[in-house]
């Protein structure tokens, strides 16, 4: 496949970088199985089962060595793609200098991460919504039920704003008797909020953890595809911080105690602290591993 400087060369990058992750998961679940089936024919294998299960354990071993081969490989991938992603947002910013997109471009460009030099400085009003940026990499939209408020828009900002106006009317929220952790892109979770101090001063808002920036923040959350794929290759959260002291701090922050949120249709809904987290994870254009505590369905 040719991969230009486009969208589907930026797609095809990030699922490759994803499906090279995925891949060497596929293969570990097999060897587990045949591991499982061999055990249970233990009998009809005979002397036969102790080179299998020597052969099955050399496998493992490999493909859990390899991880981290893999992981760099797709963080290459990944890399290739954010330049990519930054020559089309140059591209984009020329043309806003000869036309000023309307709040639709607006919010396509920003769901494909092409916004944050557009919108610097500059706020949009229609039907009521104000839209500002916020650091690099994210946009602000002013909350139409509370003017001292802001929330930061993920992919899915208008199906948000139809909830947000209208849940007690269009939806129910059933809670999870048991939540689950799911693996998701950052952005799309909606409704985290911001207050007027943090619009008009974001290095204090990244700065309330000390020594942090948006940056730091945003070095952490890079690490979460490492973290992700060591945990999956059967290492645990103590193991990984111990082994890598240079991702404890990603460790504790995103894997430990993931933040809760609600489910809804094609979104997440942030629901209690982790603000800073999570930005950072939607500012790179990354996954993050979240506790589904409820589900919102609308009304039939």
């Amino acid at each position: 496949m040719k991969y230009s400087v486009n969208e589907e060369g930026i797609q095809s990058l990030r699922a490759m970088a994803c499906s090279s992750l995925k891949a060497i998961d596929k293969i570990l679940e097999l060897v587990s199985e045949i591991k499982l089936i061999s055990d249970n024919y233990e009998e009809l294998l005979g002397p036969h089962k102790t080179s299998l299960n020597a052969e099955l354990f050399d496998i493992t071993h490999q493909l859990r060595h390899s991880t981290g081969t893999v992981s760099e490989m797709s963080k290459t991938l990944n890399e290739v793609a954010e330049g990519y992603e930054e020559i089309l947002e140059n591209d984009k910013i020329q043309k806003a200098f000869v036309c000023q997109p309307s709040f639709e471009e607006k919010t396509a460009s920003k769901s494909k991460g092409l916004f944050s030099k557009i919108f610097s400085n500059d706020t949009n009003n229609k039907d009521n919504e104000k839209t500002i940026s916020f650091g690099e990499g994210l946009i602000a939209v002013k909350d139409s039920l509370n003017t001292d408020r802001y929330f930061i828009c993920g992919n899915q900002h208008d199906k948000f704003k139809d909830y947000w106006e209208n849940m007690s009317e269009k939806y129910t929220e059933e809670y999870c008797e048991e939540p689950q952790t799911e693996f998701i892109c950052a952005k799309d979770i909606e409704g985290i909020p911001l207050g007027e101090g943090d619009i008009k001063n974001p290095e204090r808002f990244w700065g309330r953890w000390e020594g942090g920036t948006q940056k730091t923040f945003e070095k952490i959350a890079r690490q979460i595809p490492e973290v992700k794929m060591l945990l999956d290759a059967g290492k645990s959260c103590d193991e990984i911080a111990a082994d890598r002291p240079e991702l404890e701090n990603c460790v504790d922050i995103y894997f430990r105690n993931p933040r809760e949120v609600s489910k809804a249709d094609g979104f997440y809904v942030f629901k209690d602290n982790g603000r800073h987290r999570e930005l950072a994870a939607q500012a790179v254009n990354g996954m993050i591993p979240v506790k589904v505590t409820s589900v919102i369905k609308r009304k039939q």
